[in-house]
């Protein structure tokens, strides 16, 4: 059996920006400052399985998240990405660094 999904009963509050496809939240266990996580709203097992629209709704909220990243913590230099995918409900990463 399968563990349910953490992400599909996020509680609203820990909601930062949403659209039609896409999530994005603060991690809950941060790694470091401003640590975000852009998660598509349909169960997919890699970015590039995400239909175009989707991939695009995924950017866009990275997009947004950079923003007020950059604006929230100016300080940092630098600000880095990578995608994460779920097999079997447990993450596992498969592409790093856009």
């Amino acid at each position: 059996m399968t563990a349910p999904c953490p992400f599909c009963a996020l509680p609203e509050q820990r909601v930062l920006f949403r659209n039609g496809a896409a999530v994005a939240v603060r991690d809950a266990y941060p790694v470091s400052p401003g640590h975000t996580l852009v998660i598509p709203m349909r169960h997919v097992t890699s970015f590039f399985n995400a239909t175009s629209s989707e991939r695009e709704a995924l950017l866009e909220l990275l997009d947004t998240a950079k923003q007020q990243l950059s604006l929230s913590l100016a300080r940092l230099a630098t600000t880095s990405a990578s995608m994460t995918a779920r097999r079997q409900g447990k993450p596992s990463t498969t592409f790093t660094s856009i």
